[in-house]
């Protein structure tokens, strides 16, 4: 009978799990929803795993990219079952920030103020309940921000060029009762939004909620028009709103 090595056999598993990680690789995940801001588009490309890259819309150029976190491989374990892509992108529209999920669940932040390439419009909407347009007004000490009164919070007295929003067409107004930058038309007023019957059985929008996840069941094809569509649920001041965030 012939006589097993055990420590051949030991030495080959080892070996096969090392350098054999190739013949199984875990597949890409499905890609992440991008999320339009402004006149920008942020991406996670399942194959640049942890990276964000910034799109210009009107070009389709991309300007921006940062990479958001780093994975430590254990050299003893299969690489791709050690992989950690992102799952999730948010813009958080009144802190200016984009939130950005791994798989594990960790949440980074990344200040869109600081986003170097980043070219348009950098203003802020309070989302202050109005009635009509009358109802806003620009505040912050460089007219930044669309309120429905003085703003309450600290504002920096500097001039930056995405403070001004002549060159995006965009006026200070009430839109789905909330005081906020919208475009405007050809004769500079903020055009009228008609707002469709809610769908039976869908969440209505001003429902409570923590996170814009908890809207998505939100229907907002009746904020849609032939000039403006793409409107999505938001969770702004713990309530689901839809909002047109860079819509084309």
């Amino acid at each position: 009978m012939r006589k097993i090595h055990w420590t051949s056999v030991i030495f080959a598993v080892f070996f096969l799990g090392i350098f054999g990680e190739g013949q199984a690789k875990r597949p890409l995940p499905k890609p992440v929803e991008p999320v339009l801001y402004h006149t920008m588009k942020f991406v996670a490309p399942p194959e640049r795993m942890g990276y964000v890259e910034g799109w210009e819309i009107r070009t389709g150029k991309q300007i921006w990219e940062k990479k958001i976190y780093e994975v430590t491989y254990n050299p003893l374990l299969e690489k791709d079952a050690q992989d950690v892509y992102i799952v999730f992108m948010e813009a958080d529209l009144v802190n200016r920030k984009l939130l950005v999920m791994d798989e594990r669940g960790a949440k980074y932040y990344v200040d869109l103020d600081q986003v170097q390439e980043f070219k348009g419009f950098c203003g802020r909407s309070s989302f202050a309940a109005c009635e009509k347009d009358l109802d806003c007004i620009r505040t912050g000490c460089s007219g930044q921000v669309c309120s429905a009164g003085p703003e309450d919070r600290v504002t920096t007295c500097e001039w930056k060029e995405c403070y001004d929003p002549e060159p995006e067409r965009l006026q200070c107004g009430c839109v789905n009762g909330k005081c906020q930058w919208a475009q405007a038309d050809a004769s500079g007023k903020i055009p009228p939004v008609e707002k469709k019957a809610q769908k039976a059985g869908v969440l209505a929008e001003g429902a409570s909620c923590a996170a814009s996840l908890d809207c998505f069941e939100i229907d907002c094809s009746g904020y849609d028009t032939p000039a403006k569509s793409g409107f999505r649920p938001y969770c702004v001041q713990e309530k689901c709103q839809c909002m047109c965030n860079g819509c084309e």
